[in-house]
């Protein structure tokens, strides 16, 4: 399991029998392995007749032999491929019968995984300076999962010549979600007066996260980069709510099952 990407192996830490089953199935019908039935055949199969075809090349102008010759290497090549494909197999059987043996039903043991599908509107905030480009990959891992009209994120739904505090209040407000993903500098990033913008009237992550906060919107702290929560002291008071709410950390290392856990929580 730990060699597989989380894409391959969606049954979390504790899988059950049936889905490891499911998984060594599709190992041994992989048509590239030994156990497969497919393109591994036929292409050890015709480098077998090549091979043999060139160690005794058949020198004659007799018709029979010649057919005698083809069936000959043909058999030859088959039992080559047979061979080899026996000796292949040997080291799984080894480790897991199941591995080295085409075991079809086992695919059949458990239900295939449901795709998971977001409802509500998301309006994903964050802070341009601190964590622009997680905020696309969260965004992007969110996106397959609804409508592209129900993930709100500025720098691709708001255009040139738009009002720029009308577009993200009202979108505030037809969210049900509001992801707030907060990288390492998020509340401490300055003004040109060397003050955190966070603290400023106007900076646009505080309209966000307020307008959220004021309309019971759910409000959803996400932490990336190795970043922690703001304190009391680095927020305004109408920000302060959110540090009593669960905030959900996406690792750089776990992103894949992180952002997973993630989209499940907003399905639920």
């Amino acid at each position: 399991m730990e060699f597989l990407p989380d894409s391959y192996w969606p049954y979390d830490h504790n899988p059950t029998t049936s889905q490891v089953n499911v998984i060594v199935a599709k190992f041994a019908e992989n048509s590239f392995w030994p156990t497969g039935n497919n393109r591994a055949s036929t292409l050890f199969f015709y480098a077998g007749c090549i091979f043999v075809a060139i160690l005794y090349p058949v020198k004659t102008d007799d018709a029979p032999l010649i057919i005698l010759s083809l069936v000959v290497m043909v058999a030859i090549a088959y039992t080559f491929r047979t061979i080899l494909f026996m000796l292949a197999s040997m080291p799984l059987a080894y480790v897991d019968d199941r591995l080295s043996k085409r075991k079809p039903e086992l695919l059949d043991s458990i239900a295939p995984i449901k795709s998971l599908k977001i409802d509500h509107n998301i309006f994903i905030s964050y802070r341009r300076e601190d964590s622009s480009a997680y905020a696309r990959l969260v965004h992007d891992a969110l996106s397959p999962h609804t409508q592209a009209e129900k993930i709100f994120m500025d720098r691709i739904a708001i255009h040139d010549g738009d009002d720029f505090i009308d577009k993200i209040t009202g979108a505030v407000l037809e969210c049900q979600v509001l992801l707030v993903v907060i990288g390492p500098t998020w509340a401490t990033c300055k003004n040109q007066g060397n003050e955190p913008r966070i603290m400023q009237a106007g900076d646009f992550v505080r309209l966000e996260i307020a307008t959220g906060l004021a309309s019971s919107r759910l409000v959803i702290p996400v932490l990336v980069g190795n970043a922690t929560m703001p304190t009391a002291e680095q927020l305004p008071p109408e920000l302060q709510p959110p540090l009593r709410k669960h905030a959900r950390e996406l690792s750089d290392s776990r992103w894949q099952y992180d952002t997973s856990q993630l989209l499940e929580s907003l399905t639920e």
